[in-house]
């Protein structure tokens, strides 16, 4: 997760208009540990109050498509640390709440988390895709599919990591983006590395 770091510094820390961070997170994972991570490292740099680093990071746009463990985990387990294995339970229970099973089928009535994100893509100027497998049905979902839904801008500049993915594979993306977009072969943190240009 070194990368979250690197978000952490170049954006968060370097924005000088707080009321306007400058970018938003779709993620297919059901955990929080982007909004985790950047909290704690928030909390441990910025010299503000913890409410202000918690304003700050609820302007961050963050989109679960299917979902997430809805439960601050570091909290609940702080409070029931004298008695976490009798809690266990309860604290999965909690979790798992918010976590939608999506099948195949299911793309007729986008759920409100597949529309919010959607809208944040067709909004975007910029779009970075980080560890995304570019399935099929999760194109479809983000709406980012040719035959049937498109709502990528045209001026949208797309950059996409695609670690140690074979020739066929950069080949089918660089065709779904009919070659408007930056391949990035290198892992998520050494795509940010090297796409610093991306934060200004």
């Amino acid at each position: 997760w070194d990368w979250i770091q690197i978000v952490h510094e170049n954006a968060f820390l370097a924005d000088t208009n707080p009321n306007s961070l400058p970018f938003g997170i779709i993620s297919f994972n059901y955990d929080r540990i982007f909004r985790y991570s950047l909290e704690t490292m928030a909390k441990s740099s910025l010299s503000h109050s913890c409410d202000h680093v918690d304003e700050l990071l609820n302007r961050i746009p963050i989109v679960h498509m299917y979902g997430s463990f809805d439960v601050d985990i570091s909290q609940w387990i702080q409070a029931n640390r004298s008695d976490f294995n009798n809690h266990k339970a309860q604290l999965v229970s909690t979790a798992s709440r918010n976590i939608k099973i999506v099948s195949d089928e299911r793309d007729l009535e986008p759920s409100p988390h597949i529309r919010e994100a959607q809208q944040m893509i067709a909004a975007a100027k910029r779009i970075v895709f980080l560890g995304f497998g570019f399935d099929t049905t999760n194109l479809r979902r983000l709406g980012l599919d040719r035959s049937s839904n498109w709502v990528l801008a045209n001026d949208c500049e797309v950059i996409a990591s695609l670690f140690k993915e074979n020739g066929g594979k950069i080949r089918r993306v660089k065709e779904l983006f009919r070659g408007d977009i930056s391949i990035c072969e290198g892992d998520c943190k050494k795509t940010l590395l090297d796409l610093a240009y991306w934060w200004c």
